[in-house]
């Protein structure tokens, strides 16, 4: 059998299949529970990965996004070492 080579695509194919396979064969609570870290991840992952400048912006106009909120409360709570000086500075 061939090999399926190694790129972004396939490694998101193989970790589905594989998080499709727990979900099937765990209890229904465990599927909820599974599905539920999964989206906190994904949430967490996108809001980290917006500029930003953008989230600032859009805070100044008073515009709450849902991800914005987000990164509003990962900096509240520590879970990333944003600072003023580093968002002031980007603004700047």
């Amino acid at each position: 059998m061939d090999r399926i080579p190694d790129d972004p695509l396939n490694e998101l194919l193989r970790y589905t299949s594989n998080l499709v396979m727990a979900l099937n064969s765990a209890h229904i609570w465990s599927r909820w529970k599974i599905m539920k870290e999964m989206w906190i991840e994904v949430l967490l992952y996108a809001a980290h990965s917006c500029q930003h400048v953008n989230h600032v912006r859009q805070l100044a106009q008073c515009d709450l996004e849902f991800l914005t909120l987000i990164w509003v409360m990962m900096g509240s709570c520590f879970i990333e070492a944003y600072t003023l000086n580093i968002i002031t500075d980007e603004l700047d």
